[in-house]
């Protein structure tokens, strides 16, 4: 099936209802969909590739407390789909191999450890003098049980993974289980593992086959997710993670008001999505999760009220960092090799003379943006500032 990954990919335009990004499975039928300006790879190797890394960042995305806030998912993520649990169990499988569980087995003058204890306690010695001499000796070794319970619900669960996601990870097929599996019971017995075991691999595994088992609790719904309905929010973050100061709250202006007879009352603060500082520069970024590189249209651009917002905050930033000169800019979602200025906004009620009053409008390719998200890399920190430079030289010599 993974010759043909391409069909079930898609990259969602973000018109009404086709904005929806991740992994959503609709009567066992399988769909990706990938976000705004995405550009999916020529073969079907790179479209994997594609995929894993469209996964990799709604995890990374997911784990943190921006979850709810992008409502990721509007289904439960982990029940309903376990995309994770399936990749871990079989990340433990090729490690591995199936969970197997070991049992003491004693056995008298067999192969294995001597245990003196129950020799003594079980055998009867023989005297010579004064010396005892014990002639039968009662041995441990490890038995594996290939038909134990939890072997059986592992298998049972690779056997969930490969149905479900096997076709594009290229999966071994697993073996069949032994038994029958009651789902009620595996559960329980799952939680008792969880609770006494203190192997941290094992109890990972065990916590992964329940996530799996209590999905099938849902098998009868007709859609599941793994993503997001708003993956502007994800779009902001990257860029933050990517680009971003740690200390952003030193760029925020504050307002208040002093209220006759009762004192100040101080407003929220304007918070900027990012600031990028490198030397004597700072770049003042509003990540805008527009339509404008598919659509060309006016209408898919930043308004006057960010225009005039990102102009507020660049001359804040300006006043109190008066040896730095200030940029601002609008990133936007697209397909190309990195940078491309398409555009700058402007206020007429500002002179135009100053760096920060001119907006240049960006746009930023995003899959490079997720590459560098994932990998904690500086590749695109490292050339951004030298970018918005040339753009603003370019932006001069086209007036």
């Amino acid at each position: 099936m993974n010759d043909e990954v391409r069909e079930y990919c898609s990259v969602n335009t973000n018109i009404k209802e086709d904005n929806f990004v991740g992994i959503k499975v609709e009567d066992n039928k399988f769909s990706i969909h990938f976000p705004l300006g995405y550009g999916l790879g020529d073969t079907t190797f790179d479209v994997i590739k594609d995929v894993e890394l469209l996964f990799k960042v709604l995890r990374r995305y997911g784990r943190k407390d921006g979850m709810s806030k992008s409502g990721f998912s509007e289904t439960n993520l982990v029940e309903r789909l376990p995309l994770y649990s399936y990749l871990d169990i079989y990340k433990y499988f090729l490690k591995f191999g199936y969970f197997q569980e070991t049992e003491d087995i004693f056995q008298r003058n067999g192969s294995g450890k001597t245990m003196w204890d129950k020799t003594i306690k079980l055998n009867t010695p023989y005297k010579s003098g004064d010396e005892y001499y014990y002639f039968d000796f009662i041995k441990q070794k490890k038995d594996i049980d290939h038909d134990h319970i939890i072997t059986n619900i592992h298998k049972y669960c690779l056997n969930e993974a490969y149905n479900k996601i096997g076709w594009l990870y290229n999966m071994v097929i697993p073996e069949k289980p032994k038994s029958k599996i009651n789902i009620e019971i595996m559960i329980i017995e799952l939680n008792k593992r969880i609770k006494n075991t203190f192997k941290t691999v094992d109890k990972e595994l065990f916590k992964n086959l329940k996530n799996i088992l209590m999905s099938l609790d849902f098998s009868a719904n007709s859609l599941l997710e793994y993503g997001t309905y708003h993956f502007e929010y994800v779009w902001e973050n990257m860029i933050d993670d990517v680009l971003g100061e740690k200390d952003k709250e030193n760029y925020f202006p504050r307002t208040s008001w002093e209220i006759l007879d009762m004192g100040p009352k101080h407003n929220r603060v304007l918070e900027p999505d990012t600031i990028f500082k490198d030397d004597d520069f700072i770049v003042v970024i509003d990540a805008k999760y527009y339509r404008y590189s598919e659509t060309d249209k006016l209408n898919d651009l930043p308004a006057s009220s960010s225009i005039n917002k990102q102009i507020t905050y660049g001359e804040y930033v300006h006043n109190k960092y008066k040896n730095m000169t200030v940029y601002s800019a609008f990133l936007l979602p697209a397909n190309n090799d990195f940078l491309n200025l398409f555009g700058v906004a402007r206020a007429d009620w500002k002179s135009n003379q100053n760096t920060y009053e001119e907006i240049l409008g960006v746009f930023m390719d995003i899959k490079l943006l997720m590459k560098n998200y994932i990998n904690s890399s500086n590749e695109i920190k490292d050339k951004f500032i030298d970018n918005i430079k040339e753009m603003y030289e370019q932006k001069n010599s086209k007036k």
